[in-house]
């Protein structure tokens, strides 16, 4: 296959593959974008160690569903991006619900950290337990 310029320049030549996919030439991609080169579904992993197990089983779950992991690095770089807005605790508990759930995105991270914060932040939900109409474990027995 080769490419052309507008001119009926030809500036790429790349070998026909016998399968569909994808074929990347590095001397190809942009310079603003080799920074890419560098990482690696390890790398992402061990960032997300560092949050916690949760975070770390998200992240491994999200590149094993791409065929590529390459096309997952964007997902995990916002996963572990929200690390810097929210504390550790309650991107785990994101995390774990949204493993259990079988959701494996960036969105549904972001969409559970904004629509159910209560269910989220622990101090919320030992407090909110604690009011009049809560009759304890004492009471049924």
């Amino acid at each position: 296959m080769e490419i052309y310029t507008s001119e009926n320049r030809r500036i790429a030549c790349h070998r026909r593959m016998d399968h569909f996919g994808y074929s990347t030439d590095k001397e190809h991609i942009p310079p603003n974008h080799r920074f890419y080169l560098e990482w690696s579904p390890k790398r992402f992993c061990h960032w997300a160690q560092h949050i916690g197990p949760q975070t770390e089983t998200l992240i491994a779950a999200v590149l094993e569903t791409r065929k590529h992991p390459e096309q997952a690095y964007r997902a995990c770089l916002g996963i572990l991006g929200l690390a810097k807005e929210r504390e550790s605790a309650e991107l785990e508990t994101a995390c774990q619900l949204v493993l259990e759930a079988g959701a494996y995105s960036l969105r549904a991270v972001k969409n559970l950290l904004l629509t159910q914060k209560d269910l989220l932040s622990t101090e919320t939900q030992d407090q909110s337990a604690i009011h009049e109409h809560v009759r304890g474990g004492s009471y049924y027995s």
